[in-house]
């Protein structure tokens, strides 16, 4: 089983950034005005725009001691060569 807990004070209370796909939402000025004027946001709820990865280059930081490093410091055994962790659902275990 693979797991995280910060190598400094033992939590596992951690933070993980992630890679995640968002729709592109865009509203573009009159032709020819300014640039400026477009708006956009990101929208995370639909399809595969809730879909997340991370892997144990991924930066981590404890929520519990100010630690920082990347997800790898802190696994409890190592994860399979290349693996990515989808949607939350950790770091799968070799067959």
């Amino acid at each position: 089983m693979v797991g995280w807990r910060c190598p400094k004070c033992g939590s596992a209370d951690l933070d993980v950034r992630v890679s995640v796909w968002a729709r592109l939402d865009q509203t573009f000025g009159a032709l020819g005005a300014d640039p400026k004027e477009n708006e956009f946001s990101t929208l995370v709820d639909e399809g595969r725009c809730s879909d997340h990865e991370w892997d144990e280059g991924s930066p981590m930081s404890c929520r519990t001691c100010p630690y920082e490093g990347v997800a790898g410091d802190f696994a409890l055994s190592s994860p399979p060569d290349g693996a990515l962790a989808v949607a939350g659902r950790g770091i799968p275990e070799k067959e």
